[in-house]
């Protein structure tokens, strides 16, 4: 068994004043000394405020882990309600749109793109086949504040990108 070490960020509801950006630093500096690679589950608003703030220490820390999309956000409209009154093939049409745009923000702030694609408290089919659509895994939690390990088929040391099959942990 192999365990995949997974870590939301989603500061952007704080203000920089209280240095939560350095706590995920810390977080990938300590994965790292002890040669564990870590995923990183990136809202794409905090990633357009990575991207204005020009946090370096972030992109740095993020060179030696995979980086995720853990969708737009928790701002409105929120998955849901994006596709709510969309039919299969245009919910998947938005879906793409949505994670093409934060696979941009991404860039922007990591320079990386995703490795892998998140959600918890709501899962969209259509999300998750724009996931497999890019053979990205599509990770699925449904306990709130959930998100700290979950079970993949790989390797520790293979990055969650290159990891097989789709976790619904």
């Amino acid at each position: 068994m192999y365990v995949t070490v997974m870590l939301d960020v989603e500061e952007s509801d704080y203000p920089p004043s209280y240095h939560l950006d350095d706590v995920t630093v810390w977080m990938a500096d300590i994965l790292a000394a002890h040669g564990i690679r870590g995923s990183f589950y990136f809202h794409g608003d905090h990633l357009r405020q990575l991207k204005a703030r020009g946090n370096a220490e972030i992109a740095r820390a993020m060179a030696r882990h995979d980086a995720a999309s853990h969708g737009p956000g928790n701002v409105h409209p929120l998955i849901p309600e994006i596709l709510e009154t969309k039919g299969w093939d245009d919910g998947v049409a938005a879906m793409r749109a949505c994670e093409d745009e934060l696979a941009r923000d991404m860039e922007a702030a990591l320079g990386k793109r995703p490795a892998a694609f998140s959600r918890h408290h709501f899962f969209t089919a259509q999300h998750a086949a724009v996931a497999g659509e890019r053979g990205l895994p599509y990770m699925f939690t449904s306990f709130p504040g959930f998100g700290i390990a979950g079970l993949v088929r790989g390797r520790p040391d293979v990055p969650l990108s290159q990891s097989a099959g789709l976790a619904l942990v």
